[in-house]
């Protein structure tokens, strides 16, 4: 089983050495037959397994809404998110080949500086923006047969020029003074696990910018790598309907983290962001991740917990919602509440 391990992509990139040090003190291999269930939602656990082979099924409320296979993780929320809480449960379909790594062999590894903890904490970040895309791919099929609210007559100009339209007039000449950095990570609830000088030094390479009202940030559909914090004022998040209509589908508050799927899936914008007043945000710019995000110091450790403890969150809510729009699909009731749900996910899968 070893070198079935070794194969795959997550554990090929560690140093052979490492590798070893690894399958020594922290990495456990195991088999499990078909039909087994090996984590139960709502239980607290903190392991996660690495599937080596075979597949497996995650079901939210005995709902099946998502596969798993050779590669893939398991039971990572539990393990990088602040609640240790399975979010689902999951079930095998077939003879598995797993490896098990627990906890206290993340901070064995931890303390021998072995390069598998970042690559993993990486590796789960990219799961599960790669598990968000998906879920809300699949929301966007099963509300197909929604119907949704009559679109608004057309306008005459475009939205985004519209709405800086309906935020026009006189600006006082006073503003207040920009946001202190380091104070909106610190009340940002996306960051509460940091201490003060990881704080410091991932505020000192976020880029501080201020919005005007009706300026638009993030643009559906484009392609953008970077993330925000929104410290002052106040954002909106419109997105296309079926109808070809933009409809307001949520307004995030100050400390909302935001932009996360994108940054680190690589994929397009799902929603676009527009400033709804006077409004300061901090970037966090594609460049400065890509530098951090491999590393293994205290900030680079403590900006991947928050960026997990964000997408976990979110990933939580769009399972239920898939498993919730299968249920009311398969019993024909679909209609105002199932909107709501789908304006939900939305709001929390930027």
């Amino acid at each position: 089983m070893k070198d079935a391990i070794s194969k795959l992509p997550i554990f090929r990139m560690v140093p052979p050495h490492q590798l070893t040090q690894a399958l020594e003190i922290a990495l456990t291999p195991f088999e499990v037959g078909e039909n087994e269930t090996l984590l139960v939602e709502g239980e607290s656990d903190d392991s996660l397994m690495v599937v080596v082979s075979g597949k497996l099924e995650v079901q939210v409320n005995t709902i099946p809404i998502a596969s798993v296979g050779p590669g893939e993780l398991i039971g990572d929320m539990a393990l990088f998110s602040r609640d240790p809480r399975r979010t689902a449960t999951v079930v095998t379909r077939s003879r598995c080949h797993l490896v098990l790594i627990e906890k206290t062999g993340i901070e064995a590894l931890r303390a021998h500086n072995n390069m598998l903890v970042p690559m993993l904490e990486t590796q789960a970040l990219r799961t599960i923006g790669k598990r968000l895309r998906a879920m809300s791919e699949t929301i966007t099929e099963l509300a197909r047969g929604t119907e949704l609210a009559p679109p608004p007559e057309p306008a005459a100009e475009g939205l985004f020029a519209k709405l800086k339209g309906l935020f026009g007039g006189n600006r006082d000449e006073e503003r207040p003074e920009a946001p202190n950095p380091w104070q909106v990570l610190k009340e940002s609830p996306a960051f509460c696990r940091m201490e003060p000088e990881e704080l410091k030094a991932i505020a000192e390479v976020m880029e501080l910018r201020e919005l005007e009202p009706g300026e638009v940030l993030i643009r559906e559909a484009a392609h953008g790598r970077d993330a925000y914090v929104l410290a002052r004022g106040q954002i909106d998040v419109y997105r296309t309907t079926r109808a070809l209509a933009y409809e307001k589908v949520a307004e995030m508050k100050p400390g909302a983290f935001f932009g996360l799927v994108s940054m680190v899936h690589g994929s397009v914008r799902t929603a676009s962001c527009v400033a709804g007043s006077d409004t300061w945000v901090l970037c966090l710019p594609e460049a400065a991740w890509k530098e951090i995000s491999d590393a293994d110091t205290p900030e680079s450790k403590g900006l991947r917990h928050a960026l997990y403890d964000s997408l976990s969150d979110q990933l939580h809510n769009a399972n239920h919602h898939v498993a919730w729009l299968k249920t009311a699909l398969a019993g024909g009731q679909v209609g105002d509440a199932e909107r709501e749900h789908f304006a939900a996910l939305l709001e929390k899968t930027l």
